[in-house]
């Protein structure tokens, strides 16, 4: 799962998108998430692997969990598919 989320707080947040492989994502919730100030992104399981197989030049760690916040995070959501 990748959730996209306005707030430091990804689990909490009120303005939250979550996506996985093979989905498109809505473009006019998505614009209003880049938006926000404080933007992250979390990745786990497929999505994290896609993630590492598109964007090889991204810091990525080993952890089952990675989140991504400010500009890394709006370069890796500016990429999902869109509907």
């Amino acid at each position: 799962m990748l959730i996209l989320s306005s707030m430091s707080h990804i689990r909490y947040s009120p303005d939250r998108l979550e996506w996985h492989v093979g989905e498109k994502v809505c473009k006019e919730k998505l614009a209003k998430i880049l938006l926000q100030e404080n933007f992250s992104l979390q990745a786990d399981g497929d999505e994290l692997e896609w993630i590492g197989q598109n964007f090889k030049n991204l810091p990525m760690g080993r952890a089952r969990v990675q989140t991504w916040f400010g500009d890394d995070a709006r370069f890796i959501a500016a990429q999902l598919p869109l509907d």
